[in-house]
């Protein structure tokens, strides 16, 4: 049956019409919820969540293990302080925002930046509201999967924000849906935003021969079927859907930028790599 749907349906037509069947399960699950009084006013829905890739029916459980999971990270390998400035770059629908609530003081300053603008919006309304230091910023720009209606280009966005503005940068599953051109504008950005002796903390699919191998031998649960000489990804057609980029290559930008990598590289499971604890591949960095 599979094989049937592949052949008269083209592949990008496949996957929106997968988002959309997706979209509309999930809304009806958020009319469900509503019409027996289950929502919660302080959370997104279902249906918001959705894009952002959750939507489980424990959604509030799934905030709080992620949120609290990567603020330990930033503590213990971005050395993040209570006083900090910090910029998150793809802060979705606010999973790590909420729970650096409870991090940042009145002296530390947030900022998150999205493609999409549903996103922002309930930020906004919910977290700016209560944390007056908590602030989200649309950027807009095009991107296959995510702002297809978006205008600018990520290759050439500049951040409008000064030179040595923040102590910590992070992107948690952004640069997995980047491509080449758009990753290394970003990381120059990036780079030109952190203060010195700052740090950057960003996640990947990273190629090198061990991931390399799981992958070819489909321990892993993305296929990255699509293979170029620059990256790996899942969707011929929707590149933007899963990007793996080759490691040796990543590490040449960071030098380039300034940033020097504080090894060991945190790998994840997302290859097929067993003994390792979270999904992706972990690189923080300090600006020299």
């Amino acid at each position: 049956m599979k094989r049937i749907v592949r052949s008269l349906i083209p592949g990008q037509a496949r996957y929106f019409l997968w988002q959309h069947a997706a979209r509309t399960y999930y809304r009806t699950l958020d009319w469900i919820d509503q019409v027996r009084g289950k929502t919660d006013p302080s959370m997104p829905s279902r249906s918001q969540a959705f894009i952002y890739g959750f939507a489980g029916h424990d959604l509030r459980n799934h905030f709080d293990i992620a949120g609290q999971t990567f603020v330990v990270y930033f503590k213990e390998l971005g050395h993040l302080q209570s006083n900090h400035s910090v910029l998150e770059v793809g802060s979705g629908i606010g999973r790590m925002a909420l729970a650096l609530t409870q991090t940042l003081d009145g002296d530390g300053r947030y900022v998150g930046m999205d493609i999409v603008p549903d996103g922002i919006a309930w930020c906004q309304q919910h977290i700016t509201t209560a944390h007056p230091n908590f602030q989200f910023q649309l950027i807009d720009i095009y991107n296959k999967m995510y702002s297809p209606k978006g205008h600018g280009k990520a290759a050439d966005y500049k951040f409008p924000f000064d030179a040595e503005t923040f102590d910590l940068i992070f992107l948690v599953s952004v640069f997995t849906h980047m491509l080449p051109a758009e990753l290394e504008n970003y990381l120059a950005e990036i780079a030109r935003m952190l203060k010195k002796g700052g740090r950057c903390l960003i996640t990947y699919f990273l190629l090198n021969e061990e991931s390399r191998q799981l992958v070819e031998a489909g321990q892993n649960n993305i296929p990255m079927e699509y293979r170029t000489a620059e990256f790996w990804a899942r969707n011929k057609h929707v590149p933007e859907e899963a990007i793996a980029f080759d490691e040796t290559h990543i590490r040449g930008l960071y030098a380039k930028y300034g940033l020097r990598i504080e090894d060991p590289i945190r790998y994840g499971i997302w290859s097929g790599r067993q003994g390792v604890v979270d999904w992706q591949d972990i690189v923080v960095a300090v600006k020299e």
